[in-house]
């Protein structure tokens, strides 16, 4: 795996700054000599769908709607819009979580476990629409979620069962 330190030496933009993209991409396995070919990046980037690169800049917080190393990589691994959504969401619930446990160190392997148990992924699954923003995503996860919860429905091994069964 690629050190975020060596990613952060590549990109042009925010270094030093925390971005979800560089995350993702420090868990993938990439070679530095794959980061050292910027221009075939940057045009893998620049012939990206329309739709995938807005669902890349709505995840890309710091540097919307231009390009970056880390969009270069992820246009590059072809990443599925569906995987990249849920990482940002895990994100976001990751926070919340750390927030919500302050004495609990939640790392992304505990966020990514937590999500799955509690019912966030089967939650993410019902209501995923390809260009959705993320932000109203995860709000429409969390409405759902919550109503499963309120009808009554319990969680088996992270998926929302009937009681009437």
């Amino acid at each position: 795996m690629l050190a975020i330190e060596t990613i952060e030496a590549m990109c042009k933009e925010g270094r030093g700054n925390y971005c979800t993209l560089k995350e993702i991409i420090s868990k993938l396995n990439i070679s530095e000599d794959e980061l050292k070919q910027d221009c075939e990046l940057k045009n893998e980037w620049e012939i990206a769908d329309g739709i995938y690169k807005k669902t890349i800049d709505d995840i890309c917080e710091k540097c919307f709607d231009i390009y970056c190393l880390p969009k270069g990589i992820i246009s590059k691994k072809h990443l599925p819009s569906r995987l990249l959504e849920q990482l940002k969401c895990i994100e976001k619930f990751k926070f919340e979580e750390s927030e919500r446990q302050p004495d609990k160190n939640i790392d992304w392997n505990l966020a990514a476990t937590l999500w799955i148990s509690m019912g966030y992924a089967d939650s993410y699954n019902a209501v995923f629409k390809d260009g959705v923003r993320n932000g109203e995503l995860y709000a429409e996860l969390l409405k759902h979620r919550d109503m499963m919860l309120e009808k009554g429905f319990i969680l088996i091994d992270g998926n929302f069962k009937s009681t009437m069964q």
